[in-house]
């Protein structure tokens, strides 16, 4: 009885904070960052990591329980919106080739040739041993 009490009290205090950063979600699922103003985009930090923090205590305090698991889906949830990825473009990805590919060739063209040895003799051999 008194766990559920400290649960209890523990949302109570909390809920706020946790509906808060849902809602800032909600709008980023809807709109995106663009539409976020710079108060919002703060506030997300903020409770993002309050919400981190709640979720520690919430383990600590109740275990593996149903709010545990609320809590750790928002955060889940949060993470993947503020360390977002970036997705490599084409235009990245030819400007490696063009340039970042034959740099890093010069660099190591001494294990390249000794590479293309390996290859060319095993090649070679394999040819000679056929019948």
């Amino acid at each position: 009885m008194d766990r559920e009490k400290t649960q209890q009290s523990f949302i109570a205090e909390r809920k706020v904070t946790w509906e808060e950063l849902e809602r800032i979600l909600d709008r980023l699922d809807i709109l995106g960052y663009r539409e976020l103003n710079r108060i919002e985009i703060n506030l997300l930090g903020r409770l993002y990591l309050n919400t981190v923090s709640d979720l520690a205590k919430a383990r600590m305090l109740f275990g593996e329980d149903a709010l545990s698991l609320s809590l750790n889906n928002l955060v889940a949830r949060a993470y993947g919106k503020l360390y977002l990825q970036k997705r490599p473009r084409f235009i990245e990805f030819v400007k490696f080739l063009l340039s970042g590919f034959p740099a890093l060739v010069y660099k190591h063209v001494g294990l390249v040739f000794v590479s293309t040895a390996i290859f060319a003799s095993s090649t070679l051999l394999g040819f000679l041993c056929l019948p």
